[in-house]
């Protein structure tokens, strides 16, 4: 039933139906930017405006739906009150926009009837956006470009919830996680100005408001061209600064600083709450810290490695070999290829060696003799190398090999039984 709804939902081209209904969304309030004030003018542009709706209902985002509704109401809000002459323009449209939801079959209405606190779709936001300021915390630095979707699967996911995502199923969201401070300060800083100005343009401050709720629900500011309308609607703010020669007062732009500020400290402050995530420039630790996984292999253990490394509690993950600085004397896990540079070594640790590959480079070796000690995992139905070779060295430089029942290259949770493997 759900594949079927979705396959019904028009996308008009764009990557998802979200995208095009945000578009569709700014167009029919754009349409009010227009020139032309007649009445004839006016029907036209309800017209028209109407289509947009109709083309919105096809989409059945209701991200969009909320995001017309919230920029329909800010423009009515920043106009100061509404102007008898055309109040009937928009009561028809407000009808028209019902008798849509009703009669367009297979879109919006079935899409509203069908709304519940249990859908896929609602729970699993609710899931993300309650991680948002806990990611926000635990990186100050940010997650880095494109790693928001991941950070969140591997720390903040629970540990039993399987659903993938590419983002966080919101523009703003992403890309606050993504950034560090300083740029996520900036960000609102510019939301707040943009919206600041466009208070004198009420179209133009209702075109914001539901390109921003849009951004809100869905992650539809990737999309670059939807950004156009918006941008455009700038322009008559700018005419108008322009002819006024006017601009905010001070007292305003302190007040959009302080704002910022205030719902930067907020998102901090609702981070806090049991977080146990601290990622830096070369590492993430969770909890205390204790054994620790160099550049874990997604190949040996999975997409989701970071749910299995997590589930063993206080762990370290070096993200390159600057991180390996935070090990202690206790176990030190490679998996994979394990890239090491030349010249390093684990003075102290133990080293544990999940799926090591069949040829051992110069530092790979030297980082393995000077360790400790040494175990090597090796699954046992692996068919991309033959492991002689490596079985030969380890036994003559001491290294423990102990064979995986059951596994291949790929090593899922319950084929690594920890109590069981030498202590560090």
């Amino acid at each position: 039933m759900m594949l079927l709804a979705t396959a019904m939902r028009a996308t008009f081209g764009f990557s998802n139906p979200n995208a095009a209904g945000a578009l569709f969304t700014m167009v029919a309030l754009a349409l009010w930017l227009l020139p032309g004030k007649s009445r004839w003018a006016m029907a036209l542009k309800a017209m028209m405006m109407m289509v947009g709706i109709i083309l919105m209902a096809m989409t059945a985002s209701r991200g969009a739906l909320i995001a017309l509704l919230a920029g329909g109401a800010a423009s009515w809000l920043a106009a100061g009150r509404p102007i008898p002459g055309k109040r009937w323009q928009f009561v028809a449209v407000a009808a028209l926009f019902l008798g849509v939801m009703i009669v367009v079959p297979g879109t919006m209405g079935k899409r509203l009837a069908c709304t519940s606190p249990q859908e896929p779709s609602i729970t699993s936001r609710v899931e993300v956006y309650r991680a948002i300021p806990q990611l926000l915390l635990s990186a100050p630095g940010g997650w880095g470009s494109g790693q928001a979707a991941a950070a969140y699967e591997h720390w903040f996911q629970p540990i039993n919830d399987t659903r993938h995502y590419k983002n966080l199923l919101s523009t703003h969201g992403t890309w606050l996680v993504e950034w560090g401070w300083m740029d996520r300060f900036l960000y609102l800083m510019t939301w707040g100005a943009v919206l600041l100005l466009a208070w004198r343009v009420p179209v133009s401050f209702g075109i914001w408001i539901a390109w921003g709720a849009a951004c809100c629900f869905s992650h539809v500011g990737k999309e670059w061209s939807l950004w156009i309308i918006p941008m455009a609607s700038l322009f008559p703010v700018f005419w108008c600064l322009r002819n006024e020669m006017q601009l905010p007062s001070r007292r305003q732009w302190l007040g959009v600083g302080m704002g910022t500020l205030a719902g930067c400290l907020l998102l901090a402050v609702l981070g806090i709450s049991g977080n146990t995530i601290r990622k830096s420039a070369h590492s993430i630790v969770v909890g205390r810290g204790g054994d620790l996984f160099y550049q874990p292999d997604e190949r040996v253990l999975g997409t989701a490695w970071g749910k299995l490394i997590r589930a063993q509690g206080n762990v370290i993950v070096a993200t390159d070999w600057g991180g390996m600085k935070q090990a202690g004397s206790g176990r030190i896990v490679f998996s994979g290829n394990a890239p090491t540079p030349m010249g390093v070594s684990l003075p102290g640790c133990s080293l544990l060696w999940i799926n090591p590959p069949p040829e051992l480079d110069e530092a790979q070796r030297k980082v393995v003799l000077s360790a400790r000690k040494s175990l090597f995992l090796w699954g046992q139905f692996r068919t991309d190398a033959n492991p002689i070779a490596l079985r030969a060295w380890a036994a003559q430089s001491g290294v423990t090999w102990v064979d995986l029942p059951g596994a291949g290259l790929y090593v899922s949770g319950d084929k690594l039984d920890w109590a069981s493997l030498p202590p560090p």
